[in-house]
């Protein structure tokens, strides 16, 4: 309920305003359902989808059941994005019809503090740069999931998010999509929000486990892409790097987060 709010504001205030917002409550248990209630009363496209409880990944399924259009953009509660990112998105996806998935650039969103979103000027003048990212899922997951426009087709054809699965949906999911063909791209504009906080599912269930659980997924693209000896460097990289404690861990992405902030507007 804490960030909900903000998170549907800025899908409201998007430039592309061809949208709809399906919501599903999974079994929250604070007060979430009513404030998606408030916005669903005064927007019609925002629509709520109460569960008792059934699972992130049958949750996802369950929201990608209800829409309706054959491109599906995914959010998380707690990450807002950039005005512009749906029509950049949905722009660059048409004219790219190489890749099945299209995500952007993340800014770092730490704590709850709101989002300074840049202008775009002579930068998306020039059109912005859409990177193939197909490989680098033998190195670690270079898609925020918070920040996806994908084509519902491709999802079908590969099942959807695995339900059987308790973390890494979308990790996953870009590796069956990989194995089944389809190429991921990625907008190099900063898009979408990544909101990091001790709340979060990976600070509050056993982070091994987790951090075990990604590896897996990791050593299965590395199979399926064929990678090499550098690759598995990255499996043992990734767990050391989670095995850090949290309060590091924030220092360190803040810094690398100003330093490529900084080195962006030099440039």
């Amino acid at each position: 309920a804490q960030t909900i709010g903000a998170v549907i504001e800025s899908i409201r205030a998007q430039t592309l305003e061809d949208w709809e917002m399906i919501v599903v409550d999974d079994g929250s248990t604070d007060n979430t359902q009513r404030v998606v209630e408030a916005y669903a009363a005064i927007d019609s496209r925002i629509r709520l989808v109460p569960t008792d409880g059934v699972g992130r990944g049958r949750a996802l399924n369950i929201a990608l059941a209800n829409a309706q259009s054959p491109f599906v953009a995914n959010i998380d509660a707690d990450d807002p994005c950039h005005p512009m990112r749906l029509e950049i998105q949905y722009k660059l996806l048409n004219e790219n019809q190489q890749f099945a998935v299209l995500g952007t650039a993340t800014s770092l969103i730490f704590g709850y503090e709101a989002p300074q979103w840049p202008q775009f000027g002579p930068q998306l003048a020039q059109r912005p740069c859409v990177k193939d990212v197909t490989r680098l899922v033998t190195r670690f997951c270079p898609l925020n999931h918070s920040s996806v426009l994908m084509r519902r087709a491709a999802l079908e054809r590969v099942g959807g998010y695995d339900e059987r699965r308790s973390a890494q949906y979308d990790y996953d999911l870009w590796v069956r999509l990989v194995e089944a063909g389809y190429r991921l791209g990625r907008v190099e504009l900063p898009l979408s929000g990544k909101r990091i906080h001790k709340a979060q599912q990976f600070e509050r269930r056993r982070r091994l486990r987790f951090l075990l659980g990604s590896a897996r997924v990791q050593v299965r693209a590395i199979r399926v892409l064929r990678g090499g000896p550098v690759d598995y460097f990255f499996v043992f990289g990734r767990i050391l790097w989670g095995l850090l404690p949290n309060q590091l861990r924030m220092v360190l992405r803040k810094g690398f987060s100003l330093r490529a902030w900084h080195s962006g507007n030099r440039s």
